[in-house]
């Protein structure tokens, strides 16, 4: 039950701090970064909430998964934008206080980011776990922050140095 308080909080700590940081879904820096806000909700209770910057072919960001009565990952996002305008993103994260990573195909729309295919990997022994089926979906393109300076300033504290 405290579980399910601490999740529905952090949720709602999100909304609400994405309510009072209004900005375009899209802006242009001075450096032609382009910064995109996504947004994803299941059952009212699970949530997916992505930050991406692109610049060229180079990307980054950071993701939070949210899942209810599960433990959650937040971390950050690193890759590049292919040919085809499709992503290829490393997400180095942590769950339950242990670092891991997912290497995510992405799809870019007007309107969404689709999340194809999803490869776990394992640190310890570098294998590669397929099709991880729990990011799967589409997430819609928002005009508002999705990740709050409490998280920005959370996800700054941790150690995604390499191993």
């Amino acid at each position: 039950m405290i579980k399910n308080t601490f999740l529905v909080g952090i949720f709602a700590l999100i909304l609400l701090s994405s309510c009072r940081q209004v900005r375009k879904d899209t802006h242009t820096t001075s450096n032609a970064e382009k910064i995109y806000n996504y947004i994803k909700v299941d059952n009212k209770t699970d949530s997916t909430v992505v930050q991406l910057t692109i610049k060229g072919k180079k990307v980054k960001g950071n993701m939070l998964w949210l899942p209810f009565e599960k433990d959650s990952k937040v971390g950050i996002l690193n890759g590049t934008k292919n040919k085809n305008g499709d992503l290829n993103l490393i997400f180095d994260h942590y769950q339950e206080g242990q670092r891991s990573s997912d290497s995510l195909i992405v799809q870019l729309t007007e309107k969404s980011i689709i999340i194809k295919d999803v490869w776990m990997t394992d640190y310890k022994t570098g294998l590669k776990t397929e099709n991880v089926p729990y990011f799967r979906g589409t997430l819609i393109k928002t005009n508002q922050n999705t990740i709050s300076n409490f998280w920005i300033k959370h996800l700054t504290k941790l150690d995604f140095s390499n191993h």
